[in-house]
């Protein structure tokens, strides 16, 4: 990532997730579908030991899915926080510009979707492996 500000390099994925989520609701807005259509907001746990375990939780509340890790969901219930809804709101002009100047999306696109892939594809890959296996005894005997 590029050298950004402190202030900016905490919001990069936040506000990633929010254009992305404010994209989603603007397409599905023009489109007839019998459902509303919402967008999962996985891996929501604090990458930054210093920040507070609730940081995307709170950053994304107000609206779709959010999968949080148990520990992530037990330090909210912990917190006794109320959140507002923030996930249409976003930092000032300065930490936007700074990120749309800086931060290369197509590589950060690229290496979220490696290591996405890689956090999703690898335990099926063993759970895969565990029903073969499991197969084979049950078959064996």
């Amino acid at each position: 990532m590029a050298q950004l500000s402190p202030a900016a390099q905490g919001q990069v994925g936040i506000v990633n997730a929010k254009r992305i989520w404010q994209e989603n609701r603007e397409f599905w807005s023009s489109q007839s579908v019998p459902l509303g259509q919402e967008i999962v907001f996985a891996s929501t746990g604090a990458k930054n030991p210093d920040d507070p375990p609730w940081k995307y939780v709170e950053s994304l509340a107000g609206s779709d899915i959010q999968t949080n890790p148990p520990a992530i969901n037990q330090a909210v219930i912990e917190s006794d926080l109320v959140f507002q809804k923030q996930v249409d709101q976003f930092p000032g002009s300065t930490v936007l510009d700074e990120i749309d100047l800086e931060v290369d999306f197509q590589r950060l696109e690229r290496v979220l979707m490696d290591e996405g892939i890689e956090k999703f594809a690898a335990p099926q890959k063993a759970l895969l492996a565990l029903i073969a296996d499991k197969r084979s005894a049950i078959s064996a005997t």
